[in-house]
């Protein structure tokens, strides 16, 4: 494997790292807000959708 192979291999696999961590920290904050007392139903509707979404390419990069 030559070195632009793999400088391209490693930083490809630190931008997917980091977009599976930022899937990560972006689902914990939305089931936290899940839980709060004082969301309107729309609000917690749109909270489930957006979960799906990141869910969704979460999937997508892990299963490609």
């Amino acid at each position: 494997m030559s070195y632009q192979k793999l400088a391209a291999t490693h930083q490809n696999g630190e931008q997917y790292q980091e977009a599976i961590n930022w899937y990560r920290k972006a689902l914990t904050v939305l089931e936290g807000l899940e839980k709060a007392d004082r969301l309107a139903p729309s609000q917690i509707k749109w909270i489930g959708i957006v979960k799906d979404a990141i869910t969704n390419c979460q999937k997508k990069l892990l299963d490609p």
